[in-house]
């Protein structure tokens, strides 16, 4: 289960706090702010797609601004993969 081809994103609690995290760097620093997750109500209504996608969208939000190392690298029990029922 734990092929990076699988992975969609973090899962809800994780995603959270990393967006969390660079949220509060975006404000200090005047930046525009992350692409908000897909979690809560966002989780449900989106699919895997969606999230994947919306998750790139953060990492390539946070490379643009010099942020990557605001990633954390994730365990399999902090990730998100096709298809898990999460």
């Amino acid at each position: 289960m734990s092929d990076t081809k699988d992975f969609v994103c973090p899962l809800p609690p994780i995603w959270n706090d990393i967006y969390g995290k660079l949220g509060r760097i975006a404000e200090q620093r005047n930046l525009p702010k992350p692409p908000v997750p897909l979690i809560l109500a966002g989780w449900w209504a989106s699919t895997d797609l969606d999230k994947m996608l919306r998750w790139q969208k953060t990492i390539a939000w946070a490379d643009e601004h010099g942020l990557q190392d605001q990633i954390p690298e994730l365990t399999d029990e902090q990730k998100h993969y096709f298809g898990s029922a999460w």
